[in-house]
């Protein structure tokens, strides 16, 4: 465990030091070293598959009842995954949660 702090410290540091002429330095640190401490494919672990499923397709582009109709459900039922996917990822906004599926390689 020491070593592997002791690693992220140092990154954290050298990232501080790359990054550091830029407006946004310190918010991108501070993501950095939670992404490290914390990735985020723990939290897709969560999602039951009917909820990953949805989120594909919610950042793929694809409206509430589209999604509805590809999987024969209602457009309620795929607003309330919506709400229970953001809940369970810890994002507020579907901002957040596209850059989020970014992160994890859900879109290009």
């Amino acid at each position: 465990y020491f070593s592997h702090k002791r690693r992220i410290s140092t990154v954290v540091r050298w990232y501080w030091r790359y990054f550091s002429a830029q407006e946004d330095a310190p918010w991108l640190v501070c993501e950095f070293a939670l992404e490290l401490l914390d990735p985020p494919e723990h939290a897709c672990r969560e999602l039951s598959p009917r909820e990953f499923e949805i989120l594909r397709l919610l950042v793929g582009g694809k409206s509430v009842d589209d999604i509805g109709t590809v999987l024969h459900i209602s457009p309620k039922t795929v607003q309330n995954c919506h709400y229970q996917i953001k809940s369970k990822l810890g994002v507020k906004s579907d901002i957040e949660l596209m850059r989020l599926a970014m992160r994890l390689r859900l879109v290009e």
